[in-house]
Order: structure tokens, then C-alpha cells, then sequence
């Protein structure tokens, strides 16, 4: 569900800028939309990080419906932001603590 929200929301804008910055995020550690990275250790924060992630999506693309560009474009900066934060946080000892689920291409 997260990597068809991410193409559909490229794909909608039209913007070729957009898509080559987010297939530049499949090579960063927990950018990737194809892939989440889990922290066994913590399943409470895990779920509601993930439940932040999925209202981020909603206010995305309602905000998208209403044609709030600038809205939309803040709502996305900040979804990645908190992913790039996530990443620095956890990076030390990250193999130790996180499972990697990957989609298989």
C-alpha cells in the first residue's frame, strides 16, 4: 500500500523531478517506499510510528482532493523528514535491532 500511495501520487504530478528523487530514496537506509524496517525490540513505537506514517498518507492526499499544492508538498517533506529522522536515531546497532521486510522485485 505505501509504495502504490508513493507511485500514484508521482504519477499524478507529473513531475519528473519527483520521480527521480524518489528513486534516489530506494537507495537510503528506511527511505525506500519497497521497504520497512522493523524494530523487534519495541512493537508498541513501531505501531504507532507506522499509524503516524498511514494519517500522513490521509492528510496527503486530502490534501491533494482539495487542491492544496503547498499543503501537500509541506505534508510529503515532512513524511520523509520523519523517516531520514527514524534513520538517525536507529542507525547505530541497526542490524542488531531491525528486521528489514523487503517486497521482492
Amino acid at each position: 500500500m505505501n509504495m502504490r500511495l508513493h507511485q500514484v501520487i508521482v504519477a499524478g504530478s507529473g513531475n519528473r523531478a519527483i520521480a527521480d528523487a524518489l528513486a534516489r530514496n530506494d537507495h537510503l537506509p528506511f527511505a525506500s517506499v519497497t521497504a520497512l524496517a522493523v524494530d523487534r525490540h519495541n512493537l508498541i513505537r513501531e505501531y504507532r510510528r507506522f499509524n503516524f506514517a498511514h494519517m500522513q498518507h490521509h492528510a496527503v492526499v486530502d490534501a491533494l482532493i482539495n487542491g492544496q499544492g503547498a499543503r501537500a508538498e509541506a505534508l510529503m517533506r515532512e513524511h520523509a523528514n520523519a523517516t531520514l529522522r527514524y534513520a538517525d536515531i536507529f542507525g547505530a546497532g541497526v542490524h542488531e535491532r531491525m528486521k528489514v521486510i523487503q517486497r521482492p522485485d
